[in-house]
């Protein structure tokens, strides 16, 4: 639902589905596109956290995931374990973003 997407990441996924369908989408197929794609922004965010978390942590984090926790706690966790957190975040959003709009 589309309602349950951080606003930071809805922002972002209006800006993107705007760039790449400047003609405009209708509603309800928007709705359904943004929790597509929220679900594959996710995943492409924590591929690349796995790729800079050290192995232990690593590990410990898909444990942690595979239990669904809440979202202030996979933060946390990915807080005290990533230095550049925000630095590694920003590059994933732009890969994402460069592939969804054929930047690659």
């Amino acid at each position: 639902m589309i309602s349950q997407i951080p606003e930071p990441y809805r922002q972002f996924l209006e800006k993107l589905l705007a760039d790449k369908h400047k003609q405009g989408i209708p509603e309800k197929l928007k709705d359904d596109m943004m929790v597509d794609l929220y679900s594959r922004l996710l995943h492409h965010l924590l591929l690349s956290y796995l790729q800079v978390l050290p192995d232990e942590s690593a590990d410990a984090f898909e444990k942690m995931m595979d239990g669904e926790p809440d979202s202030t706690v996979t933060q946390k966790f990915l807080q005290d374990n990533i230095p550049n957190l925000d630095d590694v975040t920003d590059k994933s959003l732009q890969e994402f973003s460069n592939v969804y709009l054929g930047k690659s």
